[in-house]
């Protein structure tokens, strides 16, 4: 019973030390961005071609980040330069949970919109327009409470110069962002940007690594310290038991007499006189 007691004390106190980070992993997420690498789709007189390294500020990516509090998900997008309410621009998040499932939140005109497996529509809580960060407030319960949520991709788009034309500028940011092709013929400033982008890919999937080892380690040690510690209790109460004595021995003979013969039976048959007594 003294065991029991112990082993169940130290699962409540792992389950009490390990819940906060558990909880705070399934909802968290961020991601960066470098500046200077908006995209422009533009036509060059006989084509349409990808020209890179493009100023355009505010649909510049520079992170984006999720949270939650109080049954809500904070979703927020950070550009280089200022947040625009005009249709010509639109802001857009894919989040995506655990079974694979996305939900794409895109702003554009003043108006916040969410297609996902459980809600489709529009999003009144919304702010940051005029700065740099917009950030959108989405309820767990209108999104059918996910185990886990996790960015995927964030994108801008600009038609703002001119819309008929069929120009436009890009930017995209997150481990499944959506690059435009690139040309064969790109200059080295180009190679350049694919090493940096490489190496954020990579800087964030070691992120997720040291995510999972900070949640696992914890409850390796807990479960070690588990079986040690049954393995001492165990051996403290066997330690304190003797081991049980003989509850019946047979007495001694008295001092100075020997042992009575049995009679009866081929044990108890009396011994010949020594030669010549007769």
């Amino acid at each position: 019973m003294k065991i029991k007691k112990y082993v169940v004390a130290i699962i409540v106190l792992a389950t009490l030390l390990l819940a906060p980070a558990i909880a705070s992993a399934q909802y968290s997420d961020s991601i960066s961005d470098s500046t200077g690498d908006v995209f422009h789709w533009e036509w060059d007189g006989t084509s349409y071609r990808w020209r890179e390294n493009v100023e355009r500020p505010d649909i510049d990516i520079t992170g984006a980040s999720i949270s939650e509090s109080g049954g809500y998900i904070y979703a927020s997008i950070e550009v280089k330069g200022t947040i625009r309410a005009t249709y010509e621009i639109h802001y857009n998040i894919m989040l995506v949970d655990e079974d694979g499932e996305s939900y794409n939140i895109w702003y554009t005109d003043g108006v916040c919109y969410i297609q996902s497996p459980h809600f489709y529509g529009t999003l009144e809580q919304v702010s940051g327009v005029g700065t740099s960060t917009l950030e959108v407030l989405l309820s767990l319960e209108d999104l059918g409470y996910p185990a886990s949520l996790e960015i995927a991709s964030v994108e801008t788009h600009d038609w703002l110069d001119d819309v008929e034309s069929g120009e436009y500028y890009y930017d995209t940011a997150g481990p499944e962002a959506d690059e435009p092709i690139e040309d064969d013929d790109e200059d080295d400033d180009n190679d350049e940007i694919d090493i940096d982008e490489g190496i954020i890919d990579d800087l964030i999937e070691r992120g997720m690594w040291c995510l999972a080892l900070i949640i696992i380690i914890p409850i390796v040690i807990i479960i070690i310290i588990v079986i040690v510690v049954i393995k001492v209790l165990k051996k403290d109460d066997n330690g304190g038991e003797q081991p049980p004595q003989q509850q019946y021995q047979q007495p001694p003979p008295p001092s100075g007499q020997p042992p009575k013969q049995n009679q009866g039976g081929q044990g108890g048959q009396t011994p010949p006189p020594p030669p010549g007594s007769r």
